[in-house]
């Protein structure tokens, strides 16, 4: 814990989110397993572990690349920026590319 009493903290902003963009993402992913028949979860009441799993594990078995799911840390600088930002691209085509798939399933 980083701070003994976090109630004592004073924020400039009333309620904290967090990453909207990648909820919205895993909210997608999991409406797309639904879709293409590999079963029904719900990711907010699975561990961030379990979640990532399950999607590599569809995906893969899809065809998907799933190199956007990874989070490489190690990365610094220019290299750390281009690569998550060559990722989103990379991301947004693929997340186009599922839906336009499965709606030609359906």
């Amino acid at each position: 814990m980083l701070f003994e009493n976090h109630k004592d903290l004073d924020f400039n902003f009333k309620d904290l989110e967090g990453n909207r963009t990648n909820n919205s993402l895993f909210k997608a992913y999991q409406s797309i397993i639904e879709l293409s028949g590999n079963g029904e979860y719900d990711f907010s009441k699975l561990n961030a572990d379990k979640v990532i799993e399950i999607v590599t594990c569809v995906f893969e078995g899809l065809g998907y690349n799933t190199d956007i799911l990874a989070f490489n840390t190690n990365l610094e600088g220019d290299k750390f920026e281009n690569k998550h930002l060559i990722n989103y691209g990379i991301y947004c085509i693929l997340l186009r590319e599922i839906i336009h798939q499965l709606v030609l399933v359906i």
